[in-house]
């Protein structure tokens, strides 16, 4: 196996051009990750939102359809997913009102929060973590329910 000193110039030129172009296209797929575009806000907002729905009606088969693939896989089942979803997120559709914050980018992850007021008047804000998928659609690929000292008026 030869060394890179004792390559030709033009094939060490080449290399090096090769690799210094594939950086700048890994720095820009970074850029195009680190923001998010008001296309794709009300994207995810609608993925999110007909998920609720579908929680709403207990269409585990629509519900399921909007979570990304690894989540899917994990469940293995709508009803499986569903039954999660009854156990540990009925907030999400069970509630007083619903509204979505401002999304954010965090550490390459798209981050969707929606504060919810509960029945009882407390406030409580779902984070959705959101995957775009190869077709360019987006999907929900995880949601914590962080709890707040704050009560709704």
């Amino acid at each position: 196996m030869r060394k890179l000193s004792k390559l030709p110039v033009q094939l060490a030129y080449l290399l090096g051009l090769v690799m210094l172009m594939l950086s700048a296209l890994a720095h820009a797929q970074q850029g195009v990750t680190r923001t998010l575009g008001n296309a794709d806000k009300t994207k995810i907002q609608r993925v999110i939102s007909s998920q609720i729905k579908a929680f709403e009606r207990e269409d585990d088969l629509i519900a399921f359809s909007y979570a990304a693939p690894a989540l899917r896989r994990y469940f293995g089942s709508p009803q499986a997913f569903m039954e999660m979803v009854k156990t540990g997120y009925e907030t999400l559709y069970r509630n007083r009102s619903a509204e979505f914050l401002e999304a954010s980018v965090i550490d390459g992850n798209v981050i969707q929060p929606l504060r919810i007021v509960t029945f009882d008047g407390d406030v409580v804000v779902a984070l959705f973590t959101m995957e775009q998928q190869s077709d360019k659609e987006w999907r929900v690929s995880g949601c914590e329910i962080a709890e707040s000292t704050v009560q709704a008026a």
